[in-house]
């Protein structure tokens, strides 16, 4: 008898002793799932600002491209009207339309003088 109480008594001693190395197992499993969560959610919440913060400087580098493509389309217009109104007064403008049109009546009348020969020419060939 002394040795079923015994072995009661040592079949209840491991009992409690795995039981216990269960519920400790168990409750570090809990504390290891916590401190992810934690962990996790600290992370995502600096990655979170990260993106925050990538979008604003893209948003600010798209605004400063703008101004600058604004700016030099603007610079652009005034030297072309700069230039424009420099370069090309109208007296000038009409000096050189008229000499173009003397230059395109005189290539006119070289091509006709031209073509006039090289009828009489053939006409001297086909007799």
């Amino acid at each position: 008898m002394e040795q079923l109480i015994a072995l009661a008594g040592l079949f209840l001693t491991i009992a409690m002793g795995g039981g216990g190395v269960v519920w400790k197992i168990t409750r570090m499993g809990n504390e290891i799932r916590d401190h992810i969560d934690t962990e996790t959610r600290i992370l995502n919440s600096k990655l979170a600002d990260i993106q925050r913060q990538q979008l604003e400087e893209v948003a600010g580098l798209r605004r400063e491209a703008g101004e600058s493509i604004a700016a030099i389309r603007t610079k652009v217009h005034e030297i072309e009207t700069w230039a424009r109104d420099e370069f090309v007064r109208k007296g000038s403008f009409e000096t050189v339309v008229a000499r173009m049109e003397k230059g395109i009546e005189g290539l006119g009348e070289k091509s006709e003088r031209r073509l006039d020969k090289m009828a009489e020419r053939i006409e001297k060939i086909g007799k």
